[in-house]
């Protein structure tokens, strides 16, 4: 128990080091990036270390995996060169002995990010979002999908101008794809100080070529004046401009990325309901489930490679080379397989789950002929 416990700490401290190298990094290239796309406005330090704050989550999530690779090369270069694994096994304990705990961690770790670090990330990206929105003056389009149907909302510039002057929020209760139809739409039209200036309430809209909505059988409220009483206007149709396209709608219907394994689930029933494609939402949230096992892997990877090589520099720079090639190529075997699950070529249980199973056991294989 004491040994497993000083190898954790081994691995922490690696852990670490290789976070803190990857915050500087990603700091450093995000910094330049935003410095390139805001040279123009003029902004304060302070409003672009937000900006890399607000953006720093989501980009160490996505990193993850192979800063868990480095730093297990890391930790088992050190524990090689001090020889504590080596007295370890010459004392009759398995190197999977030695590693069990470690592996155990790693897995909980994995199921700590997809339940709480990635809700974190999302909202803190999402933030990140709409100050970029405000600082480029740029409309912001924003969607949420619940047992209440589709909830869109949308900056709405001034005419002939990039001035924002108020906002729409658009509710919709029934999706139709290809083509793309929104049946029972409800339209809430805000001036800038969020007053309620008019409902539309429409049976059908059907997006047109030059970014404009046809809304059919349409009945319209004035509620410009809160003092009289709403008098309805039926109107059989009316031309509705809006930034969102049936593309722009159909793409964020079906990209999960902003969703967490707590949402899948539910949207998942939705978008079956209303008649949408869900091949890609289960396949991302396999992939969620499956992304424990996705860090055990890199992490039994790490050890392996860390098994070889000695003090020197040049066997170091070897055993990072070799890490970051298996790395990569793991990742593109990753993005095969999605790719045939999305395309129906295989099942979506398959696209997710078969390849961090097959570099796991490929992985582990190994570690034990190296064992014996």
């Amino acid at each position: 128990m004491l040994l497993h416990r000083y190898i954790l700490g081994q691995f922490a401290r690696s852990l670490l080091t290789m976070l803190a190298l990857m915050v500087i990094i990603i700091f450093l290239l995000d910094y330049l990036e935003q410095a390139r796309r805001f040279s123009e406005r003029g902004l304060d330090l302070s409003v672009l270390l937000k900006i890399i704050w607000l953006r720093m989550p989501r980009l160490l999530g996505q990193t993850l995996p192979f800063i868990l690779l480095f730093a297990a090369i890391l930790a088992s270069h050190r524990l090689n060169r001090g020889r504590e694994l080596l007295i370890a096994r010459l004392s009759g304990l398995s190197l999977f002995h030695l590693m069990a705990g470690l592996v155990i961690a790693t897995g909980l770790l994995g199921v700590t990010k997809i339940l709480l670090l990635d809700p974190l990330a999302n909202y803190s990206f999402g933030r990140y979002e709409r100050l970029e929105g405000r600082l480029l003056n740029r409309p912001m389009n924003v969607s949420g999908l619940g047992e209440n149907g589709l909830w869109l909302s949308q900056s709405r510039p001034k005419p002939a101008s990039t001035e924002i002057d108020g906002y729409d929020i658009m509710q919709v209760q029934q999706l139709q794809d290809r083509p793309l139809k929104l049946r029972q739409v409800m339209i809430l039209q805000f001036d800038s100080q969020d007053r309620l200036l008019s409902r539309l309430n429409a049976a059908e809209a059907v997006p047109q070529e030059d970014r404009t909505w046809m809304l059919l059988d349409v009945t319209q409220y004035d509620l410009a004046n809160p003092d009289a009483p709403p008098v309805p206007v039926t109107i059989s149709s009316m031309t509705y401009a809006s930034a969102l396209s049936g593309d722009s709608i159909r793409q964020r219907v079906e990209s999960p990325e902003r969703l967490t394994v707590w949402q899948l689930p539910r949207l998942i029933r939705t978008l079956e309901q209303t008649g949408f494609a869900t091949r890609v939402h289960r396949l991302y949230w396999q992939s969620l489930l499956a992304y424990p096992v996705l860090l055990m892997t890199m992490l039994v990877i790490g050890i392996t490679v860390g098994q070889h090589g000695g003090p020197r520099t040049q066997q170091q720079l070897w055993q990072a080379v070799v890490g970051a090639t298996i790395a990569f190529g793991f990742y593109g075997l990753t993005q095969v397989f999605q790719a045939l699950a999305t395309g129906d070529r295989i099942p979506v249980m398959v696209g997710a789950w078969a390849p961090a199973l097959m570099m796991l056991s490929a992985s582990l294989a190994f570690l034990l002929h190296q064992g014996e």
